[in-house]
């Protein structure tokens, strides 16, 4: 059987050998990666899929009484259990939610530097234990870099649009460059300097086609919603019966939709280290200096 051939990472790419070698990396690893985003990722994820589930679940509940006969009478008390609750979700969601975009990335990015180091093969066992000493770091990179994307689009928008581009490399600068956290922010815009356009484009393209390649496995969910919305409307005797658009069989579709869309996500994560090899290499040559130092060894 032929050995399959290695990819290069260091080496500069153009917009289509970055989108295609990315689709070629994972097709040719998808089970490695797959292992990694089970045994490392999933725990994380399973935790905020089912904060999502039970947030829905609980805002449903709660709208519920508010449409119900006895809101007027304990209106303070329902407003108030209401409020906490949405606060208090919201809160917790957001904090899974960076800590399980921290891990999913810094699993990825390690599990491409042991597929590096070990010349094609991913030690699941490597990635673990470095993501399970490493973890806190890659949170405080992510929460720092997600607060200054909001900043900038509060601001007006386009700049949270201009600061997403250089952030979303930070994640391989720690990996790769052993950097700390402000370090990999600051060495990120030297990066995209005079490159922010290619590297623009290059992330729009592949979150398109991971919204697309989502949106499928979200329509299940939709088309349930959709027909329980047109019995709801043909029949609106009861305004209690509004949370029962979004019952148990669609709460489930959802979560199967929403897993589906968390792992295709890989895609998005793999072309921004291969984006961020391709610039460092642009910039300081380091594959290129590594292939001729092993040349002259062996010569």
């Amino acid at each position: 059987m032929q050995q399959q051939e290695l990819t290069n990472f260091q080496k500069e790419r153009d917009l289509g050998e970055v989108l295609s070698d990315t689709f070629k990396f994972i097709r040719e690893n998808y089970k490695s990666l797959f292992q990694v985003i089970y045994k490392v990722v999933g725990p994380v994820m399973l935790v905020m899929l089912l904060s999502y589930f039970a947030y829905n679940y609980l805002v449903l509940k709660g709208s519920t009484d508010i449409f119900s006969a006895e809101f007027e009478q304990h209106l303070e008390d329902i407003t108030s259990r209401f409020a906490m609750t949405f606060f208090l979700g919201i809160m917790f969601i957001l904090v899974v939610s960076i800590l399980f975009y921290a891990i999913f990335y810094a699993a990825i990015n390690f599990a491409i530097q042991s597929y590096i180091e070990n010349e094609g093969v991913i030690n699941v066992a490597e990635v673990a234990d470095k993501v399970k000493h490493r973890w806190m770091n890659f949170f405080s990179l992510a929460f720092v870099a997600g607060i200054m994307v909001i900043f900038g689009l509060l601001l007006c928008f386009a700049p949270g649009i201009y600061l997403f581009v250089p952030l979303s490399l930070v994640f391989s600068i720690m990996v790769f460059k052993q950097k700390g956290v402000r370090e990999s922010i600051t060495y990120s815009f030297k990066l995209i300097k005079s490159n922010w356009w290619m590297s623009f484009l290059i992330l729009f393209l592949m979150m398109i086609i991971f919204y697309v390649g989502a949106s499928v496995f979200q329509l299940p969910a939709v088309i349930y919603s959709l027909i329980k919305t047109m019995t709801f409307v043909e029949s609106p005797g009861d305004m209690s019966s509004l949370s029962d658009i979004y019952d148990w069989p669609y709460l489930i579709l959802s979560l199967i939709g929403s897993l589906a869309q968390f792992v295709l996500y890989v895609f998005f994560i793999v072309s921004t280290v291969f984006l961020y090899f391709s610039l460092d290499e642009k910039r300081n040559r380091t594959g290129a200096f590594e292939t001729i130092e092993n040349l002259g060894r062996e010569l």
